[in-house]
């Protein structure tokens, strides 16, 4: 019997389907085809997601024929198998692990200046900049996101820390920066009680500077390296 054979070409691999005879009961539910000396059984379903293993070619069989019916049954395989490959658990761990990082590099760019503004007694700006990462940009929760889609318990622990410090690091430098609002500046815009909180706002700045970066720094690398373009190409509406 002639076979014909159909590729789809996805993300992750390559599904081919190919005519090679069929034991067909209901198509749509249950599939069992006899490829390369294996029975592959598929289940199809609704409420559940198929027995396909990413990575691995599949073949999707079924009894050459013209009636058009069989036919139809053979392309909502097809199309079946593709939608299930564009919505597979390792497309899906990229996405969502990407889309969370996203901000979270954000944050990191928006808060490069705010040193600046520190030493410059500029408190809501710094203040800004920091209530924008944690309220609009939504750090804590991005940070936990990563933490949770990491694979490996130790790295996954390790971001839990710096989820945990940053968040509480965060709180403090706004806080330092808030109080000099209420205390008199002299001639030199700064005075000593002020001068106390700058340096404290200061320390927790560098807390968290150097944890956001140890935290990117145990990100997968591909995932990391396409969320930094697209951050590069987001502007944040911090006034």
């Amino acid at each position: 019997m002639p076979h014909c054979k159909s590729t789809v070409y996805c993300r992750e691999c390559t599904l081919t389907f190919q005519y090679v005879g069929a034991y067909l009961s209901n198509p749509l539910r249950r599939t069992i085809c006899s490829s390369h000396r294996r029975i592959q059984t598929l289940y199809w379903s609704y409420k559940r997601q198929t027995k396909l293993q990413m990575g691995h070619p599949w073949q999707i069989c079924m009894l050459k024929t013209t009636n058009p019916m069989q036919r139809k049954v053979y392309l909502a395989l097809v199309t079946l198998v593709g939608v299930h490959c564009l919505v597979s658990p390792v497309f899906a761990y990229n996405a969502e692990m990407e889309s969370a990082l996203v901000p979270i590099i954000q944050c990191r760019q928006l808060l490069d200046p705010v040193e600046g503004y520190l030493n410059n007694a500029n408190w809501d700006k710094a203040r800004t900049s920091v209530n924008y990462c944690t309220r609009v940009l939504r750090l804590k929760t991005n940070m936990k996101t990563v933490s949770n889609l990491l694979s490996e318990d130790n790295l996954k622990d390790k971001a839990i820390e710096y989820t945990v410090d940053i968040d509480n690091a965060m709180s403090q430098l706004d806080a330092s920066a808030y109080t000099p609002n209420f205390i008199p500046s002299d001639t030199r815009g700064i005075t000593d009680q002020n001068e106390k909180y700058q340096t404290q706002a200061k320390d927790f700045y560098h807390k968290v500077i150097q944890e956001l970066d140890a935290f990117l720094d145990l990100s997968p690398a591909e995932e990391l390296k396409n969320a930094q373009d697209k951050a590069s190409k987001l502007v944040p509406e911090v006034y």
